[in-house]
């Protein structure tokens, strides 16, 4: 669901880079959206939470944590989505 190419040639979007192509971050974002129509295990529904943040969307990065503390809880401590916590407890 995440794949895609890394680049470190020049691309349309940009200079010399590590990151994927515009085409290829384009994909990825779509398979992201794609996932939070569906019911992920919860492992899932954490890696996707962390993709959103890379992509500096922390609004549906929260749909996806929620998702994974849900159905299992433990996930709530996970470091790299410590930024969600607040907001989870909002909702």
């Amino acid at each position: 669901m995440l794949g895609g190419t890394v680049s470190r040639k020049s691309t349309s979007c940009g200079a010399i880079s590590p990151m994927p192509t515009c085409e290829a971050a384009v994909r990825i974002e779509e398979d992201l959206q794609a996932a939070l129509e569906h019911s992920l295990e919860p492992g899932a529904a954490a890696r996707v939470a962390k993709a959103w943040l890379r992509y500096e969307r922390p609004e549906l990065a929260l749909r996806a944590f929620a998702q994974a503390v849900e159905r299992c809880g433990g996930y709530a401590s996970t470091p790299e989505l410590a930024a969600l916590r607040p907001m989870l407890a909002v909702q």
